[in-house]
């Protein structure tokens, strides 16, 4: 079948238009990729922190569960960290101190938990979504 002179760039402008648009959706899915990426690493770098406040005579040692967080937070800068040591007399119950006596005779539960935050810079600009996003990660374990 042969085209006529009016038809002849057709083909071509809609390549161009549909190619643009799957560049756009590439370039999108690489950013979210590496944007989830960065939230992964935020995520294990509270549970790393967290981690080293669990283990035995470590729930009191705030900096080294900042040190524990910022080593497994490798490629994110800025990175805040924020730990704490809290007690309860039962899994879930209310917060109390952790000199308190619960039901008589035992002692409270106590518990670390490491907070992780960044503003995770994105590679592309696009129309309204913000250059940095702020991501964060949480963890909270029992202290032997």
């Amino acid at each position: 079948m042969k085209r006529t002179r009016s038809e002849r760039g057709s083909a071509l402008l809609e390549f161009s238009l549909l190619a643009s648009g799957l560049l756009l959706l590439c370039l999108g899915f690489i950013d979210f990729s590496l944007a989830i990426g960065k939230a992964i690493t935020l995520m294990s770098a509270a549970q790393a922190g967290a981690r080293f406040g669990a283990a035995e005579g470590n729930s009191n040692d705030t900096a080294g569960m900042t040190t524990a967080a910022q080593k497994a937070a490798y490629g994110i800068t800025g990175m805040t960290v924020n730990t704490t040591t809290t007690c309860s007399c039962s899994a879930g119950g209310s917060v109390v101190s952790c000199s308190t006596v619960c039901n008589t005779y035992d002692l409270p539960v106590q518990y670390v938990q490491v907070q992780t935050a960044a503003s995770v810079p994105l590679l592309f600009n696009f129309a309204g979504i913000p250059l940095n996003v702020k991501m964060s990660g949480s963890a909270r374990l029992r202290a032997r």
